[in-house]
């Protein structure tokens, strides 16, 4: 292939590869750095992460999740985190303000990636007949095995994207390996 050609089709996928939202902008040859609000998510996230990442988890040993503050430094690592993880459904809103509206960094919501939501009114029919009770959704859905099963497939993708994607050869990474042996256990 001549070098014109090359160097056209190299620009158009970095433009692409560009304009796809929330597409994390980071050297290849820099750790990956990882910021989770909580340590059981952070325990769900850390054997998937490849070797070398820089892994923060903002609510210490001591600290309850409900109605945590950040300091300037934790601001500081949130906005220049690769991939920024958090539980949702309002546990964690204070890490949500500190990523403001910077898009460099992949935000991975477990609750939005296995699909619960706060909102009583979501996923069903609300016809005349709509008597039946909503409780409040129990935001410490890492408690739950199926749900953590799902959040570690998925999150396991979104690290591998944010990385490059997968190889393309058959050889198995170390991100599939601890997907693997996490949804088993």
């Amino acid at each position: 292939m001549p070098w014109p050609l090359r160097l056209t089709l190299v620009i158009s996928c970095l433009t692409l590869a560009g304009c796809r939202e929330g597409a994390p902008v980071r050297d290849p040859s820099a750790p990956l750095r990882v910021v989770v609000s909580l340590p059981p998510v952070a325990g769900l996230i850390g054997p998937l992460l490849p070797d070398g990442t820089e892994l923060t988890t903002l609510v210490g040993p001591t600290q309850s999740e409900h109605g945590f503050e950040l300091t300037p430094s934790q601001v500081a690592q949130v906005r220049q985190a690769d991939v920024v993880v958090v539980v949702g459904l309002g546990l964690d809103p204070q890490v949500e303000r500190a990523l403001g509206r910077r898009s460099g960094a992949r935000v991975i919501r477990f609750a939005d990636v296995v699909g619960v939501s706060d909102d009583p009114h979501a996923g069903h029919d609300h016809g005349a007949d709509h008597d039946h009770d909503h409780g409040p959704v129990d935001p410490h859905i890492w408690l739950d095995p199926a749900l953590a099963r799902q959040f570690v497939i998925i999150a396991s993708n979104e690290i591998e994207e944010t990385l490059g994607g997968p190889p393309v050869t058959d050889q198995e990474t170390a991100i599939q390996r601890a997907r693997v042996e996490l949804v088993q256990a």
